[in-house]
Formats: structure tokens, C-alpha cells, sequence
């Protein structure tokens, strides 16, 4: 169902968003009949549980004080592909929150998603968002996408910080450093295995601490230990850019130019790495179908030695575990990590289509959502019952809220990736506790970064405009990525050396054949504008 009216026509709540503005409507729409919106995403593992109107539930405290309900629609594979179709059939979901900026771009230019401020002007013109929705990340997404046309999640700017004021600088400290790919060991199996983190620092040593424990035929629960897991079907996103990073290959060439992360040499100790992983049986090519749900059962088992990706995608108990930083290669190349030291654009990106048959509908919620009290009610839940303020201002959970943020998947608390603030979040909570998991999971995001040469990756944006405009090199950057992708399933999976080094030249030639270096090129020309433009580069140091 897609933007229904269940009973009332939208003329009428257009004339209450209009007249009486949001924080009217949204407590008229209290006692409303509901608007049934469709919310697609691209985010596979994002498991939202069913919207439900039992009294009580976080969900129908949403409904209640928006009157919208939320049926998700988040296919388990090929999103991006099944929300192209809807593109073409000329029916989109009302609300998409998507992370790839290729379909993002296909969306705007289709002109079937609305520029949030003329929703928001148009059926919520008391909006917050209109008043303190931070200007460097709206300047940014015009940037990207020539206009203001979605809502960014994880929103974290100069901007927002004034608006959204820390007490301590604490997260503002983390925020330089965080990097959500990363490398974690299970501490208690390290410990069954004999080993430390002072083993485990080079590639030689991660490698032989894999053959220990493949050797001593560890297990759990009668699981059998795997010494390494990548991150499923996303391995090549996640978990290749760790190793990349960990292994010092950076986008640039000795003289400041863009140059394709896998045109350059410490790439190939990535792809050696894995190789070697997988030919002596440290891990298993199946896992890298796992979607995201198998990769947390997995986990949950305590049966994993070793994770290498997006740890945010673990559903780990970040306690359980330890970062050890980098896997330093015996080449002598450093460590590096591309934050946005700019103004990042978050993860996922919420628009609104046009498709909706609820506009005013849609702009009342996107207000609730993204503002101060829906915020805290759909990571806190209830003042009084779910959390308090404690004697500096801060939100502490009671033992019912943190009971049921720990029951997230069931209760849906914390679950709203897309309106996550972390600006807001950090005004509002204290600093983490001592050995808390909050604190350790802190530290494992952070372990790369802090240890790694840190360049700033808003420098290598290339904007909207260009790909519009440029279509060749659209087109030729599609097919290398595909390319790409496929090849390095094959030299990851190699049997021998001799496969290995075939299939690794395939890669170079065929890239190559396919246009990357006059791609390259093409990126660079706006690699070198934006240097020009914020006064700084990004400096080889390897």
C-alpha cells in the first residue's frame, strides 16, 4: 500500500499542516484515522520488526503521535535493482532510505522525489528542520546532489555540534578516528587458543595465529571454531576496505593524482592476504554468500576467532571482543584511513517520493522523527519508565530501557538507522562507563584510525553534476566496478599461485581495457579542484 488514505481525504490534513502546523497536527493526528506508508531501503540486514498497534509498543506510540503506520520493505538482495523497476513502472515506495549515491542520483533526476524544503515549506511550514537542520550538511548534499533533497542519517558537522552541544568533546575526540570497518578477536577463544594482542599485530602473525587455532581443532557447543569470517556478501565492501586500509593502499599516486585503490600494489597484498586465508582452509568461500542475519547467527555462536568488516553489522556484545588496530604488512607500508573531515553525509539517505499519496502526511512525520521529542522516544522510549535525567542533564536508561534497547530487534528501540542524530545523541548522553560496551565498542572503531596516517576522504567527491553530465565516464565506471567485483571472487579463490598471479594480472589488464586509466583521469581533474577549492591535499605516504 503505498501513501493510502484509510478514511479521510488528504485535502483536509493539508489544510491542518498548513493552518495549524506540525506540532498541531501531529496531536490531532492522535486521534486521526492512519496513513499507511511503504518504507524501501537498500539495507539488507536492517531487520526492523513488523509494526505493531499493541498498547505499549513503540510502534504504536509512533502511530499514535503521527498517525502513520510503516509497512518496510527491504528486499534481502539486488535493492538497488528492484527500486530501479518501481523507477520505471512509475510507482516508488512513499519513503526510501537508500545508501548508494548512483540510484540516489537516479532518483533526483527523474524528478519523482521531493526537495525537502518544499515539502516541508509546503505541508509543514513550522518544521524544525526548516529552522536548525545544519547548513554545512545542506550545502554538502547540494553538493552531492544538487539540491536539498534527502535526509542524511548519522548527521555529525560543525554545524549540528553547535546546534546539539557536547559537554566533554569526548565524541567529538572519536569522530576523528571512527571507522566502522575494523578487525575484532574474540577475547575468551584468543585466550583458549594461547594467545595475546601483542601476537597478532603483523600479517605474518595474524596468519600463523589462524594455523594455531585451525590446528587445535577448537571448538564450541560442538561448532567447530572458524578462525576467520569476512563480512558475507558484503565482504568486498566492508571488509576489503579494511584490509586495504590496514595494508597503507591509498587513492592517490606519487604526484597527488586519484589513481584506482586497485591499481595500486599494497592491493595486491589484500588480495594475497585473502587468498592465503582461504586455500589453507582458514575460512570458507560459502561464508561470503552469508547474508547478514547468517553472518550475526554465526557470531552469536561465540564460535568466530576472527571478524574483518563492519562490525556495526555483527550484533556483537562489544565486551566480548578486542580490536587490535591494523594488520601491519611486511612491506614497511603504513596504515591509512579516508575519514570525511569535512562535512560527512551519514550513511543512508531518506527522500520522499512524489509517489506519495500523503505528502503532509509524510512531512508531519519526517518532523517527528527527525526532532528532539522523537528522537528521544525512539531510542529512549518513556521519561519515568524506560529512562530519566540524572543530576548533570544527562539520559540514563532504567533497567526496563536498557532491557528493551537490548530487545531492540523485538521492540524496535534504537532501530531507526535512517533519523539517527549523532550530533543530538552525543548532546544528551554521558560519557561511557568504564569497561561498558559502549566504551569497548568505542575503542574498536577507533583502533585503525588512531594508529593510521588519516586523509580526508571529502576530498575525493565528485559531484552530481559531473556524472550527469559526463555519461561515457558514468558508464565506464559501472562496467569497470562490475568487472572488478567479479574478478576478485576469482583471485581470492585461486587454488595456486600460479591461479593467483593469473587471475590478479587478468585484473590489471582488463581493468585497464575496460578505460581506468583514462578514468582515473576523468576523477582526478575534480580531485584537483577539490584541492584547489579547500586549500589542502592528500599527501602519499606510502
Amino acid at each position: 500500500m503505498t501513501g493510502k488514505r484509510i478514511y479521510l481525504p488528504g485535502l483536509f490534513l493539508f489544510m491542518i499542516g498548513i493552518l495549524a502546523g506540525c506540532s498541531t497536527a501531529n496531536t490531532e493526528r492522535a486521534e486521526a484515522p492512519q496513513t499507511a506508508f511503504t518504507l524501501f531501503s537498500d539495507v539488507s540486514h536492517w531487520s526492523m520488526p513488523a509494526w505493531s498497534l499493541e498498547e505499549g509498543s513503540l510502534t504504536a506510540g509512533i502511530t499514535e503521535r503521527t498517525g502513520v503506520t510503516v509497512d518496510f520493505l527491504i528486499p534481502p538482495q539486488e535493492a538497488d535493482r528492484q527500486l530501479s523497476l518501481m523507477l520505471a513502472d512509475g510507482r516508488l515506495p512513499d519513503i526510501i532510505s537508500v545508501t548508494d549515491y548512483t540510484v540516489i542520483r537516479q532518483l533526483i533526476s527523474s524528478g519523482k522525489v521531493w526537495r525537502m524544503d518544499g515539502l516541508l515549506k509546503t505541508y509543514c511550514p513550522d518544521s524544525h528542520l526548516l529552522k536548525d537542520f545544519p547548513e554545512d550538511i545542506k550545502n554538502r548534499l547540494a553538493e552531492y546532489f544538487g539540491g536539498w533533497y534527502s535526509y542524511p542519517s548519522n548527521i555529525y558537522s560543525e554545524d549540528s555540534r553547535k546546534t546539539w552541544q557536547e559537554k566533554e568533546g569526548y565524541y567529538a575526540s572519536r569522530y576523528q578516528f571512527q571507522e566502522n570497518t575494523a578487525i575484532i578477536w574474540n577475547k575468551k577463544l584468543l585466550e583458549a587458543a594461547g594467545l595475546n594482542e601483542a601476537d597478532l599485530k603483523t600479517k605474518s602473525q595474524v596468519l600463523a595465529a589462524f594455523e594455531q587455532v585451525k590446528g587445535r581443532k577448537l571448538s564450541v557447543g560442538g561448532q567447530e571454531v572458524v578462525p576467520l569470517l569476512l563480512d558475507g556478501s558484503q565482504y568486498q565492501r566492508f571488509s576489503l576496505q579494511y584490509l586495504n586500509n590496514s595494508f597503507g593502499a591509498e587513492p592517490i599516486d606519487e604526484n597527488g593524482n586519484y589513481r584506482d585503490i586497485w591499481r595500486q600494489p599494497q592491493a595486491r597484498t589484500t588480495l594475497s592476504f585473502l587468498n592465503q586465508v582461504f586455500r589453507n582452509g582458514y575460512s570458507k568461500t560459502e561464508y561470503l554468500t552469508y547474508g547478514n542475519e547468517q553472518i550475526q547467527s554465526l557470531i552469536a555462536k561465540n564460535c568466530v576467532l576472527c571478524f574483518i568488516g563492519n562490525i556495526a553489522n555483527t550484533g556483537m556484545d562489544a565486551r566480548d571482543w578486542v580490536s587490535t588496530g591494523a594488520i601491519l604488512p611486511e612491506d614497511g607500508s603504513e596504515p591509512v584511513v579516508g575519514i570525511d573531515l569535512q562535512t560527512p553525509l551519514g550513511w543512508m539517505q531518506t527522500l520522499i517520493s512524489k509517489d506519495c499519496g500523503d505528502p503532509a502526511a509524510a512531512a508531519q512525520f519526517l518532523d517527528y522523527m527527525t526532532g528532539n521529542e522523537g528522537l528521544l522516544f525512539t531510542n529512549f522510549g518513556i521519561e519515568g519508565e524506560d529512562f530519566y535525567y540524572d543530576a548533570d542533564g544527562f539520559v540514563r536508561r532504567t533497567a526496563l530501557g536498557e532491557q528493551k534497547y537490548q530487545d531492540k530487534n523485538q521492540t524496535g528501540m534504537g532501530l531507526w538507522w535512517n533519523f539517527v542524530n549523532d550530533a543530538w545523541y552525543c548532546s544528551v548522553i554521558p560519557l561511557p562507563e568504564p569497561g561498558s560496551e559502549e566504551e569497548s565498542r568505542d575503542a574498536a572503531r577507533t583502533a585503525l584510525g588512531r594508529e593510521s596516517h588519516v586523509y580526508d576522504q571529502s576530498l575525493l567527491t565528485v559531484s552530481n553534476e559531473f556524472w550527469e553530465s559526463h555519461k561515457k565516464e558514468a558508464e565506464c565506471k559501472a562496467a569497470i566496478a562490475d568487472f572488478q567485483a567479479e574478478q576478485i571472487k576469482k583471485i581470492v579463490t585461486a587454488q595456486s599461485d600460479e591461479e593467483f598471479e593469473q587471475e590478479y594480472q587478468a585484473l590489471l589488464t582488463g581493468q585497464e581495457g575496460l578505460g581506468l586509466v583514462w578514468l582515473d583521469e576523468q576523477i582526478n581533474s575534480c580531485v584537483q579542484e577539490n584541492f584547489k577549492k579547500y586549500g589542502k591535499r592528500i599527501e602519499k605516504v606510502n
